[in-house]
């Protein structure tokens, strides 16, 4: 299981050679959207990742730091989202369904899919003080999305959803 770990950062291995070395099978590594606390600098948006456990495996858990905020904002920023994780047997005759594993422990699984939210980092200054052109780039990128942008930061997308409508941001930082 070490080897799953490292997904839970920006550090993403080789894969092909995990899969060719280890009987696991790689499916997702995103980037969590709204997930990053709000502020003039946006918090670090957590991770998302998926993998499966080919082979029936002894699991040793330990997480501490799920399903409560860690990543605080300062000076006006918000609090970054929280993590999950779920365990989903692969079993096609298993009677047992997703399930949140416990905090900590040691289980005796068969073949198993880990679904893993990384919580966000929190957000420092007053959100409405990024320049809209950041928070168009975060639209952009899929970090941010075009709700959170209004709601969070003030800034109000085109009707295209790629570009800021100017009159429209003014006037809603302006009501704040």
């Amino acid at each position: 299981m070490g080897h799953l770990i490292t997904l839970g950062g920006l550090d993403l291995p080789n894969l092909e050679f995990y899969e060719q070395v280890y009987p696991v099978r790689y499916l997702r590594h995103e980037q969590r959207l709204d997930n990053g606390g709000a502020g003039a600098r946006r918090g670090g948006t957590g991770m998302r990742y998926e993998a499966d456990v080919l082979v029936p495996a002894t699991w040793s858990f330990r997480a501490e730091g799920l399903d409560t905020a860690r990543g605080y904002g300062v000076r006006g920023g918000m609090t970054g989202g929280v993590g999950h994780k779920w365990i989903v047997p692969l079993a096609e005759d298993a009677d047992e369904q997703a399930f949140v594993p416990p905090k900590y422990g040691v289980s005796h699984l068969g073949p198993a899919r880990v679904i893993v939210d990384t919580p966000g980092g929190g957000g420092w200054g007053d959100p409405f003080a990024r320049p809209p052109q950041l928070v168009l780039r975060d639209v952009r990128d899929e970090v941010v999305s075009v709700e959170a942008a209004a709601r969070d930061y003030g800034v109000v997308m085109g009707a295209d959803g790629r570009s800021i409508d100017a009159e429209a941001t003014a006037a809603l930082r302006a009501k704040r």
